[in-house]
């Protein structure tokens, strides 16, 4: 029996795992983590025709629906299984999304980035990926976008188990004030591994 394009895009998911909601012109095909109440506040600083950087952006699920409202969208994932999601995900969704298989990291940045600039930088749950180079990533990608919205684990979640910069640079509001101008707690949502903890979502600026 031909497999039908949702059998495809569930084979796909199941393969490449499903931290966020996978929508089909606004359909749940595949419940992940919480992805509503983040893209509602994400969306009040995106507007059309705004270019936007989503980085690690996973299934692509902020990706797809910025495009949705008429962002310019690049969208940066290092897993090629979670990137074929997106793009299969964007035909079915009739949305452009520019995906990128590649990691972003200091020696990457420059082949990847060059000299683009963008109205809205995406970093959510990633920058603690960054390491020991957690400072001069914010910094490249401060010098570069206007205004980057940043999401990041808290001290109690499963994260700082395995990885003590989730420790390290708590409280990270004040960590983030030290490279950029201006930080504002912009909301506090479920974390998308575990809805009983809450997570900050910042928009830092120059």
């Amino acid at each position: 029996m031909e497999k039908t394009k949702k059998d495809q895009l569930l084979e796909r998911v199941k393969k490449a795992g499903n931290y966020n909601d996978i929508l089909v012109n606004g359909e749940i095909i595949v419940k992940g983590g919480e992805c509503r109440q983040r893209l509602d506040v994400i969306k009040k600083y995106v507007s059309k025709g705004n270019k936007v950087l989503d980085v690690g952006s996973h299934s692509g699920y902020f990706a797809i629906e910025l495009a949705r409202i008429g962002a310019d969208v690049l969208s940066i994932e290092n897993n090629k299984e979670l990137a074929d999601v997106q793009i299969f995900l964007s035909g079915e969704n009739n949305v452009k999304v520019d995906v990128m298989l590649r990691e972003l990291n200091l020696k990457t940045f420059y082949p990847i980035i060059g000299y683009k600039k963008f109205d809205v930088i995406l970093l959510l749950n990633v920058v603690h990926y960054w390491g020991e180079n957690i400072t001069e990533m914010l910094e490249k990608l401060r010098d570069i976008g206007k205004k980057i919205i940043i999401e990041f684990p808290r001290p109690y979640e499963t994260e700082a188990i395995y990885n003590p910069l989730v420790v390290k640079l708590s409280p990270f509001e004040k960590y983030l004030k030290k490279i950029f101008g201006e930080v504002e707690l912009l909301a506090t949502t479920p974390s998308p591994n575990n809805k009983d903890k809450l997570r900050n979502i910042f928009l830092c600026q120059k």
